[in-house]
């Protein structure tokens, strides 16, 4: 894809109030990363920065224009949030990367987590196989229907997201510590584990620990030839429908503002996937 190209899409897109509008629900007292896609040069891929701190459509700008000037430098970036939430949101940040210093952070910080959610993630190794993905993800789905587990999906760029919220775990008590045996992290891999065995080798058993970031939904998947949107389904029709091309951006069609975040059977449980780790 041609260079410039890439940076007036990219910049037509970020700079759409309905998009940063819905970004920011995901954003609220979570980190926000900006990573350089693995297709880069590690030269390039040194342009990687965390421990962001984005809770309006003003600290999106800022951040874009001014703090890492992802416009000036053209730097490619993938935009992901933390699945952790933070009771005050990650301590402000200063643009000088030589000064920063997360250490203290990264010992503390699962202290002052109030949330940690879910994450299946089943991604295709190359796009040849984006609608085994949609099948292995399809099955999942199917059997979180019929036990009447809640979830949302989405597409994530070569793959989809099914996310559980953490509020349907909250009532458990499981620990956000990384060390404890009954924690968060361990009762996540389990699952996943036991879903990858009955459903899906594509599912990533190995993404359970407490930093972990995934892509923000109406971001852009940057790849060598094609961009294509980060996209939470509004409904099974359009998860059913999935065609790769529907969702690069130069085809992109589907309505971006929301009421609210799209969970099925929200009324549901997640005992069924604890009935699995028994």
């Amino acid at each position: 894809m041609d260079t410039l190209k890439r940076f007036v899409d990219m910049n037509i897109w970020y700079n759409r109030s309905d998009v940063k509008f819905e970004q920011i629900k995901y954003l609220k007292n979570r980190e926000m990363a900006m990573l350089i896609p693995s297709w880069c040069s590690e030269e390039i891929k040194k342009g990687s920065i965390r421990m962001l701190k984005c809770h309006s459509v003003q600290h999106f700008d800022y951040i874009t224009k001014n703090g890492v000037r992802m416009w000036d430098k053209m730097l490619p970036y993938n935009f992901y949030y933390s699945l952790a939430k933070y009771k005050n949101g990650i301590p402000n940040q200063t643009f000088n990367f030589s000064e920063r210093d997360n250490t203290e952070w990264s010992k503390i910080h699962h202290s002052v987590m109030e949330s940690y959610d879910f994450l299946i993630d089943i991604d295709a190794v190359s796009f040849d196989d984006i609608y085994h993905a949609h099948f292995s993800a399809g099955n999942i789905i199917s059997y979180f229907n019929l036990k009447e587990v809640p979830f949302e999906v989405r597409f994530s760029g070569k793959g989809f997201h099914i996310v559980i919220p953490f509020r349907y775990f909250h009532e458990k008590g499981y620990s956000f510590e990384p060390k404890s045996k009954d924690s968060i992290y361990t009762i996540y891999s389990r699952i996943a584990r036991k879903l990858s065995k009955k459903f899906s080798e594509m599912i990533d058993i190995g993404i359970y620990d407490s930093r972990r970031v995934c892509k923000l939904p109406f971001s852009l998947s940057l790849y060598e030839k094609f961009i294509y949107v980060c996209y939470p389904f509004r409904d099974l029709n359009e998860f059913d429908d999935f065609l790769l091309c529907k969702f690069e951006l130069d085809n992109f069609g589907f309505a971006v503002k929301r009421d609210k975040i799209a969970v099925f059977n929200e009324n549901g449980s997640i005992e069924p996937l604890l009935e699995l780790i028994k």
